[in-house]
């Protein structure tokens, strides 16, 4: 499909490349509490690039191959992670595939875990952006780079006991 509408394609990986930091993003976060990241464009190409290298060099020393929605969790969480915006429609990519990835019953403590820091996130935004709106009311933005790091630290956590757990299951097997 890529290869047939590159166009559309392109113009959303081109977005994401041009743009700032921005909303929901680690960089963004950082930005809040004064941490200030120069040539931020390279940054973000660089540390991409060298986390799916590493990702696929990680799968390719595996015993057996993991499911495609473990594979692609973890390249999404790698792309929501590093990206520089974080928007609000990837939990419902995320979610679904996470599901799917669990190996064992061990791992809902830790997807729970990563929700709980999704919900506190999704409840961050509203109320930091409220204090945009005249309300008497909102979160400062140290707080909202707080929970922004805290679901990032959610989503990380959750992907590293998903990958931690891989070369001692097999696929197909779960408890």
């Amino acid at each position: 499909i890529a290869l047939i509408y590159f166009d559309g394609w392109w113009r959303f990986f081109k977005l994401n490349i041009e743009r700032g930091a921005d909303f929901g993003s680690i960089w963004f976060a950082l930005s809040l509490l004064d941490i200030n990241i120069p040539k931020l464009d390279l940054i973000y190409l660089l540390l991409s690039i060298t986390l799916f290298v590493g990702l696929v060099i990680y799968l390719l020393k595996l015993p057996s191959t993991p499911n495609l929605a473990a594979i692609a969790l973890f390249a999404l969480v790698i792309f929501t992670t590093v990206g520089k915006v974080y928007s609000p429609q990837y939990i419902l990519w995320l979610t679904p595939l996470a599901v799917i990835a669990l190996q064992n019953s061990r791992q809902l403590i830790t997807f729970w875990f990563w929700q709980a820091t999704e919900i506190t996130y999704h409840l961050a935004i509203w109320q930091y952006l409220a204090l945009f709106s005249d309300a008497k009311f909102g979160l400062p933005a140290g707080g909202y780079a707080a929970a922004t790091l805290i679901r990032v630290i959610g989503v990380c956590t959750f992907a590293y006991i998903l990958m931690r757990d891989l070369p001692t299951s097999s696929t197909a097997k779960r408890d």
